[in-house]
């Protein structure tokens, strides 16, 4: 390829030329293969430039942008850094808790007493009233009542649930078996 082609194809591929020129380099450009070949390659070469500056031009936008965000939205100042001193520190503290937390809790600790806690809450259980007396005594209620007052609980719950079953609204039956439990 000499250089007067690149100029022409160049003046070609702008549209610089008009008139005879144009019409005398569509001649050669018809009948010659080889100018053929030439004129695509640069109009290849041409569509490449052209796509990596359009390119080059978005990237250096987005720049712009980010960067005028970034300033907008951001503080510039440097971040603090934690020195290891103070991690250690908090380990230690963190390990002296755990430390006082284990030789401390023997002092603290009680048993618990599950009889204790029972007696105190049992003092103040109201007594079943005797069965009513009428026409016909209602064994199963006076046996129920009578193991539920002298506090023999395990004995009275059976009982107390048949009674309820006859009896299911009498309310003061289901406290009387739930104290029982």
């Amino acid at each position: 390829m000499s250089e007067r082609n690149a100029e022409i194809i160049e003046q070609y591929l702008d549209g610089e030329l008009d008139g005879e020129a144009l019409l005398a380099f569509e001649k050669e450009l018809q009948s010659d293969p080889e100018l053929r070949e030439e004129v695509a390659l640069y109009r290849t070469i041409r569509g490449e430039l052209v796509q990596s500056i359009r390119g080059r031009q978005e990237k250096e936008a987005v720049d712009r942008t980010l960067q005028d965000l970034g300033a907008q939205y951001f503080s510039h100042e440097p971040a603090r850094v934690i020195g290891r001193r103070r991690w250690w520190y908090a380990g230690a503290a963190a390990a002296a808790a755990i430390l006082l937390f284990f030789i401390a809790r023997p002092f603290f600790a009680h048993s618990f007493d599950h009889e204790k806690l029972f007696a105190r809450y049992m003092q103040d259980v109201p007594a079943l009233p005797e069965a009513e007396r009428g026409n016909e005594p209602d064994s199963l209620l006076t046996e129920a009542t009578k193991l539920y007052n002298a506090k023999a609980y395990a004995r009275a719950l059976p009982l107390l649930q048949d009674v309820i079953a006859q009896q299911p609204a009498a309310a003061e039956l289901s406290l009387a078996a739930g104290i029982c439990y």
